[in-house]
Formats: C-alpha cells, structure tokens, sequence
C-alpha cells in the first residue's frame, strides 16, 4: 500500500496565498518526501513518516492573482479593479480581510473572474507542471498535477447538491448522464479539513462515529446551518444506497464511486497527525494564541468555526504494485483505494484458496 495527499494548495492558490502562505510548489514536496523546512510563521516542520505521493491541486479560479499582488504585476496595478484589490491588500488587516471577501463573493458565490483577460496565468500552468516533473521520482516518489475547480452555484457548496436524483436544472436523470458521471467521478472524497463526509448523525443515529469531526456548516455564501433535507444527498452512505435505487430505475449507477482522503492543505504542508498537525491555513499554524482563532467567523457561536475544529484528516491509501504515476493513477481509476483520517490502516483482503473437487462417488 501506498499514503498520499490528493488535495492540496501552495501559495499559488489564490486563497492560500492571500492570507499568508508563502511557501511554493518545491517546498511542499520537501515536506511530503520527509525534508525539514520552515513553515510560513517560520516554525521548524518534518513529517513523522514520509509520504509516497504528492497531488498538487491549485485553484484553477483566478489562478495567478495572488502571485500577481504579491510581484506588483504590472498588468494587474493597471486595471482598475486589480489595482484597487491590490492597494487593499498592502494596507491594513481590516483592509486585506474587506478584499479577500470580495474575491471569494465575485470570484466563488457569484462565478465572475474578475482577472479575466489580463493574462496573469501566463505560463504559470507550464511552469507548475515542469516544476512537478522535476520532484518526480519513479520507484520512490510520485508527484502528481491536478487542479481544483469548485462549482458553487450562488457559494452554496454542497447544501443537497453533491449526489442528487435529477440533474442540476431539476430535469430526470438519464442513463447516458449517469453514465457520464460515474466516468469522470470514480471516486469521492470523504474526508479533510473539514471532518467526515461519510455520514452524519441523523443518517446514522446508531454509529457512534457519525459525528466525527464534522463542520455542518455551509460557508462560502456566508455562515448557514445545515437542513435535515439536504443530508442524504450529501454523506457517502446515504449516496451509494441512492445510487443503487437510481441503477436500478434508469439501468445505470451514476453513485458506484471509490473513496479518497486528503488535506486540503492551504498551508503547503501536507501534515496529517493529530501529534503533527500544523493547521491548513496560515494563521492557524501551531502558536499559543491559535487555539481558538477563527477559521470561519461568524456571529452565531453555532455557525462559528474555530482552529481546535480543524481535523488533521486525511491520507489516501492506493494499491500499486510500485510507486509510479502509472500505478497511483491507475488505482485510483480503478477506485483500489480508500480514505483514512490520518492513520495507515492497512485493508488486507482474504482471497479464496480453490481447492479441488471431491468425488461424490456413484450409485448402481
């Protein structure tokens, strides 16, 4: 078996880079490869145990722009919304927070890119892959390139719309879509910073792991609590049993998905232990006041989301024969993988011995 990250962001990410991290591609793959580095706060930061694969999955939204604040992009001070947002980022903390919001409400809840046409990408996609080669090591290291494009319609998230039983536009389900889902979704990931998508204490009122590191709360439009309804269309459980009662009414499963764990990691650094964790976020790396900071704030002390409630989840195991982007990936589209919160547990799976037949003998 083989533990890696699968989700997982450096300071090209806009909103990894914007709050602090200042760490980059290379670093991250010192850390995951077993390396001693300092952290963005400064702090000295080794994993306990090396990883064996690395995924770096940078925001494919607005990709560029914390680069490009940070650098003083002349292409970016020119235009006049690039160079407001990045006054206010070289301003005070109230000043950076008010700018942040206002990239996550354009950016995500209303799905405008507000960096379009000005060419800050450039060749930041090349460089990031050649850069991901270079840390490649077949047989000892496999260091992987992704993206992340996240779909929040309205900065819903998830809130029901994860694993439903028609369409986006609430037409029928069809054999053909499912079809198309299950190809370009095999597998589902079910745990990360923000706890367990597994199941939730309403699906499953009888696991008293239901409730494992949980944030039931929908953030991106602004802090809401979860409703009863939108459950079951949310948790892994709940959606492989729809997925067997959508097979069977239209003839295929758009639901049949692997499982994967990950850090979302906004920090650059792939930590995973609860005896090693060094937060996801900048600001709530390990300090003596970060304890209680806020991670998503909010007035109602139900909906507010602290650093002691940020899980050190997760690692993906995958079966490979050697540790090489062939094999990893190979896994994974076979979906001979699965999620852990942190520790290696290893799946070992009887396999049935045949033996031969037995004489009945025969009757005269």
């Amino acid at each position: 078996m083989l533990f890696g990250d699968l989700h997982f962001h450096t300071e090209i990410s806009f909103d990894a880079g914007l709050i602090g991290t200042s760490l980059n591609v290379h670093d991250a793959f010192r850390v995951a490869r077993g390396e001693k580095i300092r952290s963005n706060t400064g702090q000295p930061v080794q994993l306990i145990r090396s990883l064996d694969f690395l995924a770096v999955t940078e925001h494919a939204e607005m990709i560029g722009l914390a680069t490009a604040i940070r650098r003083s992009d002349p292409r970016l001070l020119l235009d006049d919304w690039g160079g407001r947002i990045h006054a206010l980022f070289n301003g005070s903390q109230q000043d950076r927070m008010a700018a942040f919001g206002e990239i996550i409400e354009i950016g995500t809840v209303q799905g405008i890119d507000p960096t379009a046409g000005l060419g800050l990408d450039g060749d930041l996609w090349v460089d990031l892959v050649e850069t991901i080669d270079s840390d490649n090591e077949p047989g000892v290291f496999t260091s992987l390139a992704g993206f992340e494009w996240t779909f929040t319609p309205k900065g819903d998230m998830s809130n029901g719309l994860m694993f439903p039983e028609t369409k986006f536009d609430g037409s029928p389900l069809t054999a053909e879509y499912a079809a198309k889902r299950i190809r370009w979704e095999p597998i589902h990931e079910m745990t990360q910073i923000k706890g367990d998508e597994e199941t939730h204490p309403l699906l499953s009122p009888d696991d008293e792991f239901a409730d494992f590191e949980r944030w039931d709360v929908a953030n991106l439009s602004g802090p809401a609590a979860k409703t009863p309804e939108m459950l079951q269309y949310e948790y892994a459980r709940s959606a492989l049993k729809l997925g067997l009662k959508i097979g069977r009414e239209i003839g295929v499963n758009p639901d049949k998905f692997g499982m994967y764990g990950t850090t979302d990691s906004h920090t650059a650094l792939p930590t995973t232990r609860e005896d090693n964790c060094f937060g996801k976020y900048q600001h709530t790396e390990p300090s003596p006041d970060s304890h209680g900071m806020d991670v998503i704030p909010a007035e109602d002390p139900a909906l507010r989301i602290i650093t002691a409630q940020e899980s050190a989840s997760g690692l993906t195991a995958v079966w490979a024969r050697e540790n090489t982007r062939r094999e990893v990936f190979g896994a994974l589209t076979r979906k001979e993988a699965y999620a852990t919160t942190g520790s290696r547990l290893r799946v070992r799976v009887p396999c049935a011995i045949p033996t031969a037949p037995t004489s009945t003998g025969s009757r005269s």
